[in-house]
């Protein structure tokens, strides 16, 4: 009978000492998703539509691990130019897959993220429509809001094979909702 009161009373202790890390993955979110305002441009483009136009984006997220992000990122940046003969209205559609590298910086988390794209450009009536695959390089804050809202913000910089434009800056600014 020893042994069983033994095994009883060993038994309960790793129970109660896994209770903890049970509790802990129960605030552990793995996917969130995010809507943020974008403010950017290029100025390397004929006629220059400078880096103060307006767009969206939309961020899925799933982690992979405890620092590291898988990110799909949509998003639409209107390209608008106002030629000596008439506004001209450009449109940057993206979508990029990659991964994100996060450090905890106490009150806030910060990150680098890299990813491969596929830009779309709607120029009519400027040039004609073309696409290309691409790269996106950048760097993210998050700031927690509550236990699933944070505040992010984003600079990233895109490179495309476009006759329009190679370089992109981007600045986004919105929530994310973690769950």
């Amino acid at each position: 009978m020893p042994s069983r009161s033994l095994l009883t009373y060993s038994l309960a202790v790793l129970v109660l000492a896994g209770l903890p890390s049970v509790a802990q993955a129960q605030d552990y979110f793995n996917f969130s998703l995010g809507l943020m305002a974008t403010l950017g441009g290029t100025t390397d483009a004929e006629p220059d539509p400078g880096i103060d136009n307006f767009g969206f984006q939309a961020v899925f997220g799933y982690q992979i691990d405890r620092h590291t992000l898988f990110k799909a990122r949509l998003g639409q940046l209107d390209l608008e130019t106002d030629e000596g003969n008439g506004l001209y209205d450009t449109e940057l559609s993206y979508v990029t897959l990659g991964g994100e590298y996060l450090i905890n910086s106490g009150s806030y988390e910060s990150g680098l993220f890299i990813g491969l794209g596929f830009y779309d450009l709607d120029a009519a009536p400027l040039i004609e429509d073309e696409s290309s695959l691409g790269l996106a390089l950048g760097t993210s804050g998050a700031f927690r809001l509550q236990d699933r809202l944070d505040l992010v913000v984003e600079f990233s910089i895109h490179y495309a094979d476009l006759d329009y434009a190679q370089f992109f800056l981007m600045g986004h600014a919105g929530l994310a909702y973690r769950f």
